[in-house]
């Protein structure tokens, strides 16, 4: 009759093993989604303040992409199209960085989600700002 075996001894190893790896990870994916949640914020305050005229046409702050660089309007333009993306992209960055502190796997999502919110707030200045150029 055969023997059942309950415990596998080099099975449970590699579990643990495996645990141990993720964990070391979500160190790192730790710091990164917090970096991001801060790269965000930043474009936001630069954002709104770009907008509202308090840092004007630059070539060291703001978002530094051609169609904002044409002019002092499109400039303006630009960055107070990319309020509303960026300040939605931290927010949910942000509560996935929250998550995250409980669950490590949400700073996975923190990460996607600031690099999608950063691409967008890119698409909108760049239109708003071609939109001045064009009008």
């Amino acid at each position: 009759m055969p023997s059942v075996v309950f415990f596998d001894e080099p099975r449970e190893r590699q579990i643990r093993e495996g645990a141990v790896k993720i964990f070391e990870a979500s160190r790192e994916f730790t710091a990164l989604g917090w970096v991001f949640v801060a790269v965000l914020a930043a474009l936001l305050v630069v954002s709104v303040l770009a907008a509202k005229g308090r840092i004007p046409l630059n070539p060291w702050a703001g978002i530094r992409i051609p169609s904002l660089m044409r002019s002092s309007e499109a400039w303006r333009a630009g960055h107070a199209s990319a309020i509303r993306p960026s300040a939605i992209a931290c927010g949910a960055a942000l509560l996935c960085s929250i998550v995250g502190l409980f669950a490590p796997v949400a700073y996975l999502g923190s990460i996607a989600i600031s690099v999608a919110g950063l691409v967008w707030v890119t698409l909108r200045a760049s239109r708003a700002a071609k939109a001045t150029v064009h009008a």
